[in-house]
């Protein structure tokens, strides 16, 4: 079984992770674009959409609304063995709904990137 939470490769995805998501508060669509593996195996699903493929992924962010949320209220990293990691969120919604995200991470040739 691979080696889960090693100190270093969790606090570079815990950094990648920050970085993305002050990326997606502040709308940098270039930021944003650069964090999602660039091939046909990404994914991203969202509230009303799912979108598969880095191309498809760019352009919504490309064409959609920037995110406005709440802080979150709990963020979970876990490494799994030095390539791949699973990062878990929750965010409060303005009516009291709770809101989960989560992503898997993988590293690349670029460092870390999100592939679904």
């Amino acid at each position: 079984m691979p080696e889960l939470n090693i100190p270093a490769v969790h606090q570079e995805v815990t950094d990648c992770f920050q970085a993305y998501d002050r990326a997606l508060l502040s709308n940098d669509v270039d930021a944003l674009e650069s964090w999602f593996h660039r091939g046909p195996e990404s994914v991203r699903f969202g509230i009303a959409e799912e979108l598969h493929g880095h191309q498809v992924i760019a352009a919504f962010r490309r064409n959609g609304p920037g995110v406005v949320r709440l802080p979150f209220r709990r963020v979970d990293v876990v490494t799994i063995g030095t390539e791949t990691a699973v990062v878990t969120a929750e965010f409060d919604e303005p009516n009291g709904a709770i809101v989960r995200q989560s992503q898997t991470w993988i590293r690349t040739g670029a460092g870390w990137r999100v592939i679904a």
